[in-house]
């Protein structure tokens, strides 16, 4: 899976904005050496895993922009990422619906980060959409067991999930009910302080793992909020941004 998103990102570079996710049975790190001690979950991973991928009980899977979601199809195997996100690209020539401009600034001595998302639609919409912010962390060196292989002791761990920013993991009200009219523009800011080491509440026995700010990324993305839209819950744009330098 790893190995397929880092393909898609050669082939279609900033288009593509990723998110790894530890989750599920997986995730627990192993008591044994040299592989203890490193705890990837987070309480937000827990949540998207709670919904979107237990019912699949397949791993390792993803989803493309949620689409399909509630049909049942969202969760795919890595092989079924290509052709995906090329069926998307393809049939998404177009403008885009919602233009998503997201700005940050890093305060070194602090570890305060601002984040500011705007969204200007360029498309009226009916409907009401969330908005939500991730802190994701990139090529964290760290072991990583491979099956029927010795573990590699010195495995990138890349594009991770730390925490999120906004309010929960479904993020925050954008647009309320009745939509957004044509190049009607809503913001939202946040501040956030990056903690020394993640996650915040670590599996028992285990440590924090140090937060390296100068790979970090804030994630953003707009979704179809409407429980009864037939996109629900679906990724309607998305942007990231390094937050320092």
């Amino acid at each position: 899976a790893a190995a397929e998103m880092d393909t898609l990102i050669s082939l279609y570079g900033s288009r593509i904005i990723p998110l790894s996710i530890n989750y599920g049975y997986y995730a627990t790190p192993p008591q044994a050496a040299p592989c203890n001690g490193w705890d990837f979950t987070t309480p937000v991973g827990n949540t998207y895993g709670d919904l979107f991928i237990t019912a699949s009980g397949s791993f390792p899977s993803g989803m493309i922009n949620r689409i399909h979601y509630p049909l049942g199809q969202e969760v795919m195997g890595w092989a079924q990422w290509g052709d995906t996100v090329k069926s998307i690209i393809t049939a998404n020539t177009g403008p885009a619906n919602i233009k998503l401009i997201l700005s940050t600034t890093f305060n070194v001595s602090t570890r305060a980060l601002t984040a500011r998302a705007t969204a200007t639609f360029l498309k009226a919409n009916t409907g009401n959409y969330n908005i939500v912010l991730l802190l994701t962390q990139d090529s964290i060196l760290a072991p990583q067991l491979i099956i029927n292989k010795p573990p590699n002791l010195t495995y990138a761990h890349r594009f991770v999930l730390r925490d999120n920013i906004t309010s929960s993991a479904w993020g925050d009200v954008l647009v309320p009910i009745g939509g957004a009219s044509l190049n009607q523009v809503f913001s939202k800011n946040y501040t956030y302080n990056i903690a020394a080491g993640y996650p915040a509440a670590p599996l028992s026995g285990y440590p924090k793992i140090a937060c390296d700010y100068t790979k970090c990324y804030v994630v953003a993305y707009i979704y179809d909020a409407a429980t009864t839209s037939p996109t629900y819950y679906q990724v309607m744009q998305a942007q990231q941004k390094k937050i320092y330098p």
